[in-house]
């Protein structure tokens, strides 16, 4: 079962102002890499077991 629990609109120009901070923060963050599929699925999971080693700082 789907539950929409969220419902709102976004004006084309709020979207038009979006896609440019995007593309602003790209430019300003040029070594972040895009991944691969394989890439992302090689990462480690994190999960209910996990969690409290990395929280735990």
């Amino acid at each position: 079962m789907i539950n929409n629990l969220i419902k709102g609109e976004l004006p084309s120009d709020q979207q038009t102002a979006l896609l440019q901070t995007i593309i602003e923060i790209q430019t300003k963050l040029p070594f972040l890499i895009d991944l691969t599929t394989a890439d992302r699925r090689s990462l480690p999971k994190l999960g209910d077991k996990s969690r409290a080693f990395i929280v735990s700082g």
